[in-house]
């Protein structure tokens, strides 16, 4: 079967709708750093979801780096993405100032927001996600912080020990950061408290977008040319 670039879907709220694939990139910040110590990485990812879950939006594939952080996501519209985009700067925003005491740290990081209008764009936007791993010279599944970990194991994971839905308000406070209604989400924590890619992201419509293939997944992450995505990125197209 073709790959279906977009799609029906079952969001946060509950309803059913056609939804398109949408890059969101918080772009990096040249004086502060947003992560700078485990702590924060484990927030700024369980953000990115809380962000999603709020604004009705599915998270395909994510990662969170030192100083900037992408996602690949279905929303009904790119309006959904930027309100995205606007709530997890500022849910980061209000964490740094109470940790570092530094405030308005995030107000001048813009977040570039592309719809992915082709079936190129789509897999090749979703193998750039990961490769800002490699970059590093890490192996993405050596990378907490990233949804690789989620595609192509069928939806499993062995170490799941804590579901956030039964969390009580305290713990969801402690582990989670936030006072948000978490009663219906079906996400797990591992046991480090950190949140198991598989049960947050939408991974089958990754492992669709390369054919359910894992070796082309592979293969394209590797000879991904950020550079051109880079450039492709400076124009915006609406559908």
């Amino acid at each position: 079967m073709a790959f279906q670039r977009i799609v029906s879907r079952v969001l946060p709220d509950g309803s059913t709708a056609r939804v398109f694939p949408f890059h969101l990139s918080l772009e990096g910040l040249e004086s502060n750093l947003l992560c700078r110590d485990e702590e924060d990485y484990d927030v700024v990812e369980k953000f990115m979801y809380i962000s999603a879950l709020e604004c009705n939006v599915l998270v395909v594939s994510h990662v969170v780096m030192s100083n900037h952080g992408h996602m690949g996501v279905l929303a009904p519209g790119i309006e959904y993405v930027l309100r995205l985009a606007e709530n997890l700067k500022h849910r980061t925003s209000m964490y740094i100032a109470k940790k570092y005491g530094e405030h308005n740290v995030l107000l001048g990081t813009s977040a570039d927001v592309q719809l992915l209008d082709t079936e190129w764009y789509v897999r090749n936007a979703l193998a750039y996600i990961p490769r800002n791993v490699v970059e590093l010279g890490v192996r993405p599944e050596d990378y907490p912080w990233c949804s690789y970990r989620a595609y192509f194991v069928n939806g499993k994971c062995a170490d799941g020990v804590r579901r956030v839905s039964a969390l009580s308000r305290r713990e969801k406070e402690a582990l989670m950061h936030t006072h948000a209604d978490l009663s219906r989400v079906p996400w797990l924590l591992d046991r480090d408290g950190h949140l198991i890619p598989v049960t947050c992201c939408d991974w089958q419509y990754l492992e669709a977008a390369f054919g359910n293939d894992q070796a082309f997944f592979l293969k394209t992450i590797g000879t991904l040319n950020p550079a051109e995505m880079e450039q492709k990125r400076f124009t915006t197209t609406g559908e």
